[in-house]
């Protein structure tokens, strides 16, 4: 009598679910699914290369390939003969059934692996939320160079030389390169 292959599935395909799905496709021969709402995965550390990437040159081309560098299919990560990728966004947990419902679905399981992200903390920062911009989405990156870029036009265009401050609510990896990347532009 053989042991029953159980399912796998993994919610989130950031890099804990990436991880968990990559390394269980090694050791176990169970069916395993991961679900994400993207079909890419985004490598968050290097977003700050979009946000700072700025200087007179830069053209559309340049922040679609910026994009690429920190955006990977996530087909092209996992090993897609032991691991089955579903584009969906999670409507419904119900832990008693054991299922998942996604939009044009459901997905039953034996275990159930959260790895849903992030969301920024401020830290109870006075300010900081409502008066800075977020670096989580290749959006925001694209929302920081836009206004970077204005701001520095403007000031160009006006002649106008003065400080320029430039807050970084963040001491971390990203904070910390960012600073860099604005340090080489200005």
């Amino acid at each position: 009598m053989g042991i029953k292959a159980k399912k796998i599935v993994i919610l989130g395909a950031g890099f804990a679910g990436l991880a968990t799905a990559k390394k269980l496709a090694k050791l176990v021969d169970d069916e395993i699914i991961l679900i994400d709402r993207s079909p890419v995965h985004l490598y968050t550390p290097d977003l700050y290369e979009i946000a700072g990437s700025i200087h007179k040159k830069m053209t559309e081309e340049c922040l679609v390939n910026l994009k690429e560098s920190v955006a990977s299919e996530i087909y092209s990560i996992i090993p897609k003969d032991k691991v089955e990728f579903i584009k969906a966004e999670v409507i419904n947990i119900n832990p008693e059934k054991q299922i998942v419902t996604y939009a044009k679905g459901k997905v039953t399981y034996d275990y159930l692996v959260l790895a849903l992200g992030s969301v920024t903390n401020y830290y109870d920062i006075p300010g900081l939320e409502q008066f800075s911009y977020p670096v989580k989405t290749i959006q925001d990156a694209i929302v920081i160079n836009c206004h970077l870029e204005i701001y520095f036009k403007e000031l160009w265009k006006a002649k106008t030389k003065k400080n320029v401050i430039i807050n970084i609510g963040g001491g971390g990896a990203t904070g910390v390169e960012f600073g860099g990347e604005m340090l080489n532009y200005i």
